[in-house]
């Protein structure tokens, strides 16, 4: 794992979040359900931090969010 990042003040800047399930290769538990409460836990997330999201997708097995 690569160390993260340091935040440089008084600049704007944008991190990549991602995180993969431990699943055998091929298997893709994330049902559609599942990926819409994940859009929707995110999203209320975002307006209680005050963070803005640029992307955001859920996979399989995994999401990204910048």
């Amino acid at each position: 794992m690569r160390p993260r990042r340091m935040k440089i003040n008084d600049q704007e800047c944008f991190y990549h979040l991602f995180n993969r399930l431990a699943v055998y290769r091929g298997e893709y538990p994330l049902s559609r359900s599942d990926k819409e409460f994940g859009f929707n836990l995110v999203r209320k997330l975002l307006n209680y931090y005050l963070i803005d999201a640029i992307s955001m997708a859920w996979m399989g097995h995994h999401y990204h969010l910048v």
